[in-house]
């Protein structure tokens, strides 16, 4: 089981976070086999733990993926964030780095990142992966505002915003559905594709 190799079982009680180590499984099983097909008795197992131990922490196995979806995004930010903040705020290069992060993310761990959509879609959870979603989008609308020389959002740096995010978020699942081709079949170069076509949205 490929899963297996991503969480060791050592893990459960050694760092004294039996939360986060069943998150951890959780993750791992997602990707192996997708939310579908997830049961909490694998990640019990996979996290080497009694099969009570996960109602410590999670009433339901819904519990358990959304918690896995809210890490998630919250690892998603923290890596845009991080990889943005290597470039000064409000640059072109900043901007880039933010949005090929996110595609990054897609490409790492394809099976999460289409859960976390999912869920965050949903009426019936007020959960706090949307608010995530939203800090995100922010962040990107407060970077497209800097570069553009203005001290507050306005429509056309919330338009332009928009327009990048449709970009980042078409080239993620195109990336993880195996369509981000060229017609001779042959890879595109996602970052470049952010670069190029940002560049010439926020230069319009």
């Amino acid at each position: 089981m490929a899963a297996k190799a991503a969480v060791s079982r050592k893990d459960a009680y050694h760092h004294g976070d039996l939360r986060a180590q069943l998150i951890r499984a959780t993750q791992a099983l997602i990707e192996e086999r997708g939310p579908e097909k997830f049961s909490v008795a694998d990640a019990c197992r996979l996290a080497g733990v009694s099969t009570a131990a996960p109602y410590r922490h999670f009433d339901t196995k819904q519990d358990m993926l959304e918690a896995a979806a809210l890490d998630g995004i919250r690892r998603k930010y923290q890596r845009m964030c991080a990889a943005a903040a290597q470039h000064p705020p409000g640059s072109m290069e900043g901007l880039s780095a933010f949005g090929i992060a996110y595609v990054e993310f897609a490409i790492a761990e394809p099976e999460l990142f289409r859960m976390i959509f999912s869920i965050a879609g949903r009426e019936d959870c007020a959960n706090p992966i949307s608010d995530t979603g939203e800090m995100i989008y922010a962040a990107c609308i407060d970077s497209v505002t800097r570069y553009m020389g203005k001290s507050e959002p306005d429509d056309e740096s919330s338009m332009i915003s928009l327009s990048l995010w449709t970009v980042v978020h078409g080239l993620s699942f195109l990336a993880i559905d195996g369509k981000l081709k060229h017609p001779d079949g042959s890879p595109v170069d996602f970052r470049e594709v952010i670069r190029s076509t940002g560049g010439r949205i926020l230069r319009q």
